[in-house]
């Protein structure tokens, strides 16, 4: 039974696959304010709006880019 399609490629994935078996895009992307599991290629969380390529820094809860070690 294959259900997960990938929105970059269209192949057909298991439900359980987080990773698309035909060009490597996440299926998943957490949310890193509220830890909620969003469709592969999201920019903002389905469940609190957050923008998925930030996060809290990690010393001082300042919001940056997913990237950056510390703000």
């Amino acid at each position: 039974m294959i259900t997960n399609t990938c929105r970059i490629c269209d192949h057909g994935n298991p439900p359980e696959a987080r990773f698309c078996g035909g060009c490597g895009q996440g299926l998943q992307m957490i949310c890193r304010f509220c830890a909620h599991s969003n469709p592969g290629g999201s920019k903002f969380c389905n469940e609190c709006g957050g923008q998925l390529n930030l996060l809290p820094c990690p010393r001082c809860g300042a919001v940056i880019e997913i990237t950056a070690n510390s703000c």
